[in-house]
C-alpha cells in the first residue's frame, strides 16, 4: 500500500506533483457522478435525438436504458478508487488498476451502444441484453437448470425477430445477426475519447494492461517490485516490496477517465441536456 505524501515524496510515498494531479482528476468524478444522475432520472429534452428516436422507434428505449446504467456502474468504480486516493490519501499496491478496468468495461459498452444511427442503437440493446441475459444463464445454470435465463433469451429474441435483428447460424439456432462486441475490439474501434491521442494504433493496450492486475499475471503485479536488504539470518530469502508506479498509475487514471467523460458526454448529447450539463 503506497500513501499519498502531503509532504514531498518520502519511501512508500507518491511524489507530491503526482499526488497532485491524481486528486486533480479524480476530483472531477462527483461532477460525473451528478450528470449521470440527471440522465437516469430526467427524461430526455423534447426535441433532442433521444426524444425523437423514443417516438418514433419505441424499442430503441433498450439500448438507452442499458448505456444510462453502465455509466452508473463505471462511475461508481472511479468514485471508490477516488475515496480511497482523495480521501484516505491511499494507493494500493494492485487494487487500483482493477477498479479502473470496472470504469472501463461499462463505459466503452455505453460509448458502443450509443454510437452510430438508430438502427444501430436499436442493434447494440438488444445485443447487449442478450449478452447480459447468457451470463444470467451461465450463473443460473451453476446453482440451478438455468431455465429461467433461457426463457427470457427466447422472448428476447422472439422479439428481435420481429423487427429484423436475427438471423440463423451454422447450427440453424436462432440469433442476433450483430452481437456484442469484447472489449478488446471495442477499444480498436471507438474513436480516441482523447482528442489530443492519434490513432495511428489501436488502444486494446489499456485493457490488457489493466487485465494484468485484475488477473494477477506476474507480469504485471511485479512492475513495481523492488529489492529489500536481506533480514538477518535469512539470507537465502529473497524479499520484494512492490508498489504503485507512478507513471502507470497517472496514465491509466487518465485514459480510463477520458473513456468515462466521453461516454457521459455523448448519452448527454443524444439527450439533449443543456450546454451547463456539460462542463466539468
Amino acid at each position: 500500500m503506497t500513501s499519498l505524501g502531503t509532504h514531498g515524496p518520502t519511501q512508500g510515498s507518491l511524489d507530491e506533483a503526482v499526488a497532485r494531479l491524481l486528486i486533480g482528476r479524480l476530483g472531477r468524478v462527483p461532477h460525473l457522478h451528478d450528470r449521470a444522475q440527471v440522465l437516469a432520472v430526467s427524461p430526455p429534452e423534447t426535441g433532442s435525438a433521444a426524444d425523437t428516436e423514443l417516438a418514433e422507434r419505441p424499442e430503441v428505449k433498450l439500448g438507452y436504458i442499458k448505456a444510462r446504467a453502465l455509466l452508473v456502474c463505471a462511475i461508481d468504480h472511479l468514485e471508490t478508487l477516488r475515496l480511497l486516493v482523495v480521501e484516505a490519501r491511499a494507493v494500493p499496491s494492485f487494487a487500483h488498476m482493477t477498479l479502473l478496468r470496472g470504469a472501463l468495461e461499462p463505459a466503452l459498452q455505453a460509448r458502443w451502444a450509443m454510437a452510430g444511427t438508430t438502427d444501430d442503437r436499436v442493434a447494440r440493446g438488444f445485443a447487449l441484453e442478450l449478452e447480459n441475459l447468457d451470463e444470467r444463464r451461465k450463473f443460473e445454470e451453476c446453482v440451478d437448470d438455468g431455465s429461467l435465463a433461457r426463457g427470457r433469451i427466447v422472448q428476447l429474441l422472439e422479439k428481435a425477430e420481429g423487427i429484423g435483428l436475427t438471423s440463423l447460424n451454422k447450427r440453424g439456432e436462432r440469433c442476433l445477426t450483430k452481437p456484442a462486441i469484447g472489449y478488446i475490439d471495442l477499444l480498436r474501434i471507438l474513436p480516441s475519447a482523447d482528442p489530443s491521442m492519434t490513432k495511428s494504433s489501436d488502444d486494446s493496450w489499456v485493457y490488457r494492461f489493466l487485465s494484468g492486475y485484475a488477473h494477477a499475471k506476474t507480469w504485471a503485479t511485479t512492475l513495481g517490485a523492488e529489492p529489500v536488504p536481506p533480514t538477518a539470518g535469512r539470507d537465502h530469502v529473497i524479499v520484494c516490496r512492490v508498489e504503485a508506479v507512478d507513471v502507470y498509475l497517472v496514465k491509466m487514471v487518465e485514459r480510463v477517465m477520458s473513456v468515462v467523460e466521453a461516454a457521459v458526454s455523448e448519452v448527454e448529447a443524444l439527450w439533449g441536456l443543456p450546454a451547463e450539463q456539460h462542463s466539468a
